[in-house]
């Protein structure tokens, strides 16, 4: 367990910019857009289709920590990217456990082939998927990687930074280890940069918001038509928003932030008055709000005030 009682105090707090008064109005206005936007039919054109493709958790984990780290960029790029690497690794789970352990990423080079997407060389993409191998092989999967230790778990305010701190380190780790045993391999590397699995620690003010790892979490810990589920470590109610320049606008249309820097500070003074609109599920709202920015048949909610001014009235 990464997340010490030492980082507690350095956890901001909310400035609790809405009332209890205004939650309530607040939940009716945004369950009735989750009613209207949380659909299926809204996911294309998005990452998370690469992880809904995979019935199984211990596939899907893998599918879905993939498609979050290569969620960078022009989506219809990141589409291909994702499926030219799942063509090779059908059957994830399985073929990172057969792996062998003293062998890891010159057998993943037998099984991809050259590839590469933005920050992410071909040695990158080895390097991650080699770490992510020795977590499943020696924890069994990514969810108990992540998982909190019994006994510190009650101390951890945010449950889902715990995770996310926890699932870093232990990728961390196993990157090290490929590096130092196939220093050939990823000459120039000395762990996973922040690029390519964003880093979660404090100070909090100075860190970024992690948002790949957030929505990673959310995809894997919340189940409705758009959320597939498979992770039962954590409960809807532990999790952070995944900040992005979406989030940032829709955030300060509805008043619901203070602070200008999209950093972990932010993401956690956000998630925190959601969390006063709907304390057991805060992230719902997630998908609903920031499609109006992304999705060719909602855009234009995203661009009329008239519909934010709806919302906070």
């Amino acid at each position: 367990m990464q997340f010490h009682k030492e980082i507690l105090p350095q956890l901001p707090r909310a400035l609790k910019i809405i009332s209890p008064s205004a939650a309530a109005v607040f939940r009716k206005k945004l369950d009735a857009l989750y009613d209207q936007l949380n659909q299926s039919r809204f996911i294309h054109p998005d990452p998370l289709e690469a992880a809904l493709k995979f019935p199984e958790a211990g596939d899907r984990e893998i599918a879905a920590f993939l498609s979050a780290m290569f969620a960078l960029g022009r989506v219809d790029l990141i589409l291909q990217t994702l499926d030219t690497l799942f063509t090779h690794l059908p059957n994830p789970r399985k073929m990172l456990l057969e792996l062998d352990p003293d062998n890891i990423p010159r057998q993943l080079m037998g099984i991809i082939p050259p590839m590469k997407y933005r920050f992410f060389s071909y040695a990158r993409i080895l390097l991650l998927i080699s770490s992510m191998a020795v977590v499943i092989q020696k924890f069994g999967s990514l969810q108990q990687a992540a998982a909190p230790v019994p006994g510190e778990s009650e101390e951890a305010v945010y449950p889902g930074l715990a995770a996310a701190m926890n699932l870093r380190y232990a990728l961390e780790r196993g990157a090290e280890d490929q590096i130092r045993r196939f220093p050939e391999l990823f000459q120039g590397e000395d762990g996973i940069p922040g690029i390519i699995v964003p880093e979660v620690k404090p100070p909090f003010h100075r860190s970024g918001a992690a948002k790949r790892m957030m929505l990673f979490l959310r995809w894997m810990v919340r189940r409705d038509e758009v959320d597939p589920g498979g992770w039962n470590i954590l409960s809807p109610a532990d999790l952070l928003y995944p900040l992005d320049t979406h989030m940032m606008r829709v955030t300060a249309e509805l008043g619901l932030r203070s602070r200008k820097s999209a950093d972990m500070s932010t993401v956690i003074e956000i998630t925190d008055n959601f969390r006063i609109i709907n304390s057991e599920d805060p992230v719902k709202y997630d998908f609903a709000l920031t499609r109006t920015g992304i999705h060719p048949e909602t855009r234009s909610l995203h661009r009329a005030e008239s519909f934010w001014k709806d919302i906070i009235s």
